[in-house]
């Protein structure tokens, strides 16, 4: 009697299944690993608009699985209730007749599976699929259930990044920290004291928020909120293109975790790096402050934006700046040159609004700035705006309250005084400077 069998390789034995329950047959090229359903389930693949177990067809048998390296490739196996399921074999050898040889066991007692055929000397063993999967518990799934599966198991093993340039490299930052994309530039400030990799910052409407220094200081292209663990940074770019799907398996990940850029990733022929997020968080942690504080401290604690005039250092209270720009940047109305305060040197509009910038150095006791050279610091207490002229910012910091000494003279535009790093700062009293307008 003759039997037409598909012959294949499962390690150096030759198998055969008979060709009457083979559906398809196809390379094995991608699928979708996971534990959980079965020793013998390798994982998922789709087949057609369908979705099907991979099973190891070694496994079945002899409790041994497939070696993992070399090419393999898969038989689709259909039941008589229709149900698929792909079987994991080495090689695909040929489809021909060969002769059948008595069964060694009942067909019936699912004791044994195994037929032999011979070829040229050779026992051809056949495997009864069915059977096996039978005697070994493994059922079709029901195709919603396993395209759900699938599809949970996909996710699990991929993460959405923003990808984006900075001088000509390619990044990228997990989507999940991206809160916002803000395209204009200009409320960008850059601070002269770089504490690790923070290197300025950016008004966004009320809220200044760190730059993470990973390029240069532009003012062209876009900035990118991230936020992580209710912190945010600013990522300042040259231009960002589309959220793209990352396999995690393929990220190559630093040694060295605690660097800026932990991992790299080779989308499209480009290597990618990748941004880590914590580690801008925990420099803006250190950068904050140098000494562990107690609950009621941190509650207490207030930023502050230091700045120089002539060789003076000086600091205002960050919750009411707005903005600081190149003095450069701005223009000038026509007004400006019928201002009656000898302390207002012109007005500029900003946020379509007309406001006055000072020049304040007469009021501190320091010589008059440099308009040429200077830059411009906005403030509003959400009633009144102003602006004034300063030589250059310089950090942010953080004081306690307590600590500053403050003016006996409540009209008057020095706040107080503090120590900081044995240097002396003065305090701006912001409420006074909104006054003069």
């Amino acid at each position: 009697m003759k039997a037409s069998v598909l012959e294949f390789c499962l390690g150096e034995e030759i198998f055969c299944f008979n060709t009457k329950d083979i559906a398809y047959v196809f390379e094995l090229e991608e699928y979708t690993d996971f534990q959980g359903i079965n020793p013998a389930v390798l994982g998922v693949a789709r087949y057609n608009n369908d979705v099907m177990p991979l099973v190891d067809t070694l496994y079945l048998y002899s409790q041994k699985h497939l070696q993992s390296k070399g090419e393999k490739s898969v038989v689709v196996i259909k039941d008589e209730g229709k149900n698929i399921y792909g079987m994991v074999v080495d090689e695909i050898l040929k489809i021909e007749e060969l002769d059948v040889v008595y069964p060694t066991v009942d067909m019936n007692s699912e004791d044994l599976v195994i037929n032999h055929y011979k070829d040229k000397e050779k026992i051809v063993n056949e495997i009864y699929p069915l059977l096996l999967l039978k005697k070994q518990n493994i059922m079709a799934m029901q195709q919603d259930e396993l395209a759900q599966t699938l599809e949970t198991e996909v996710k699990k093993r991929q993460e959405e990044y923003l990808l984006f340039t900075i001088e000509n490299h390619y990044y990228a930052v997990a989507s999940r920290y991206v809160k916002e994309v803000v395209e204009s530039r200009s409320e960008i400030f850059e601070l002269i004291s770089e504490e690790g990799r923070l290197q300025g910052a950016i008004a966004v409407r009320d809220e200044v928020i760190n730059i993470a220094k990973i390029g240069e200081m532009k003012n062209s292209g876009s900035v990118i909120i991230v936020e992580s663990e209710a912190k945010k940074v600013a990522l300042l770019v040259d231009e960002i293109f589309d959220i793209e799907t990352f396999e995690l398996s393929k990220i190559e990940n630093l040694h060295d975790q605690n660097l800026a850029m932990n991992a790299f990733y080779n989308f499209d022929n480009n290597v990618v790096g990748i941004i880590n997020i914590d580690y801008f968080i925990k420099n803006i942690e250190a950068h904050s402050s140098e000494v562990v504080l107690d609950n009621e401290q941190k509650s207490s604690r207030k930023e502050y934006l230091s700045f120089r005039m002539q060789e003076r250092r000086f600091a205002i209270d960050m919750k009411n700046v707005r903005q600081v720009v190149e003095t450069e940047m701005l223009s000038k109305t026509e007004s400006s040159s019928i201002i009656a305060n000898s302390n207002i040197k012109f007005i500029t509009t900003w946020n379509k609004m007309a406001v006055s910038v000072a020049d304040i150095s007469a009021l501190v006791g320091v010589d008059n700035i440099d308009i040429e050279n200077s830059q411009t610091i906005f403030i509003s207490d959400g009633k009144y705006h102003m602006a004034f002229l300063i030589d250059e910012v310089e950090d942010i910091i953080y004081l306690q309250p307590g600590d500053i000494k403050s003016s006996s003279e409540n009209e008057s535009i020095i706040g107080g005084a503090v120590l900081v790093d044995d240097d002396f700062l003065v305090t701006i009293n912001e409420h006074f400077l909104v006054s003069m307008c």
